[in-house]
């Protein structure tokens, strides 16, 4: 099995699931592939999941020809309060009852940089050919980027991964649609923004320059305009 940090749902090979004797149950998922590949989903269902002396109940989505037999994805991790530790190759499972470590192979994922990006150098990466402005005006910009350089945070660095996911040339990136989002959803944003300001992932910061993303009260409207700035 394969578990999946980027897989929402759990999955299971059609042919391997008929084995399991479980009931086969419709469903209303369609599901495609990050590579663009095209997904057969069948239906869905519930299996048991034994790994050494830990068993649990995991409700997944049937597909044919999966190559990893079995996908288990974040519906699985948050069900175990699962937690991963790359460096030692290590996978913990917390139940109700008991709890377990199992040695596991990471695919496609590596350690994450430790080191912070220099702004500076950022800077003079910026690639500024693409503009309609003069050279001149264009080297003046970059040197009052690299002047005023403090205003702008750096990218900082995360505890975390990298996932690096192959696919064929020409392929668009999955996304999803933009959309409202629900208040469940946006209570999970402000715990997460929370909890990584407690880590020190994140640092609060008045400025409107510390991020693209500015969090406000709803009704609110902040507009920057760099019209006539540059």
């Amino acid at each position: 099995a394969i578990v999946d940090t980027g897989a929402s749902s759990n999955w299971i090979d059609h042919s391997i699931f008929l084995r399991t004797g479980c009931r086969l149950k419709r469903t209303r998922v369609r599901a495609g592939g990050v590579d663009g590949q095209p997904v057969e989903v069948v239906g869905e269902g519930k299996i048991v999941v034994r790994l050494a002396k830990l068993s649990f109940n995991v409700n997944v989505v049937v597909m044919r020809k999966l190559p990893a037999g079995i996908l288990l994805g974040l519906d699985f991790l948050r069900r175990t309060e699962a937690t991963l530790d790359w460096e030692r190759g290590w996978l913990t499972l917390s139940l109700s009852h008991r709890s377990g470590r199992f040695e596991v192979r990471a695919l496609g994922v590596e350690a994450g940089s430790e080191e912070e990006e220099d702004v500076q150098s950022l800077i003079q990466e910026l690639d500024l050919s693409e503009s309609s402005v003069a050279k001149q005006d264009r080297e003046r910009l970059r040197d009052l980027l690299i002047e005023f350089a403090d205003v702008f945070v750096g990218l900082g660095k995360v505890d975390g991964v990298l996932h690096r996911i192959k696919v064929p040339e020409m392929v668009e990136p999955y996304c999803a649609l933009l959309r409202r989002k629900a208040p469940k959803e946006l209570d999970q944003e402000r715990a997460f923004v929370q909890e990584w300001i407690e880590k020190g992932v994140l640092e609060p910061c008045a400025s409107p320059w510390a991020t693209y993303n500015v969090l406000v009260p709803r009704r609110v409207v902040v507009t920057v305009s760099f019209t006539g700035q540059l």
